[in-house]
């Protein structure tokens, strides 16, 4: 059964501008993103996988906002499997979904990155 669903586009250009802000990654990213993010091969791909994250944490707050008010981007993480398949890992206040099947998909298109999380019981 459906709980709950979110979807979040967001421009690649945008986040750029963001990352000349000096504390933008430690804000919104834990530090396994943060080591992701650094292993990416060129900057093209380091913005996009940025965006990319961004863009499935916002559609995942607004997959619970019904439930939650106020949660930490950094209470989620953004993690890829070895097949490059995204998937979250839930902390602190969010554990409680933990038993909450939580699909992600995300796509890029030039300039932008669209995100749609559905939860599930």
């Amino acid at each position: 059964m459906i709980v709950g669903s979110g979807c979040d586009i967001l421009s690649i250009r945008r986040v750029e501008s963001l990352l000349r802000y000096n504390k933008f990654l430690d804000k919104y990213f834990t530090g396994n993103e943060i080591c992701m993010f650094n292993n990416q091969k060129n900057k093209k791909n380091y913005v996009k996988k940025i965006a990319s994250n961004l863009c499935v944490k916002e559609a995942f707050f607004k997959s619970i906002s019904h439930k939650f008010k106020k949660f930490s981007f950094k209470d989620i993480e953004v993690l890829r499997d070895k097949d490059g398949r995204p998937y979250l890992r839930l902390l602190n206040s969010l554990k409680e979904f933990i038993n909450i099947n939580i699909n992600v998909t995300i796509s890029n298109e030039r300039d932008y990155v669209i995100s749609f999380i559905i939860l599930e019981i």
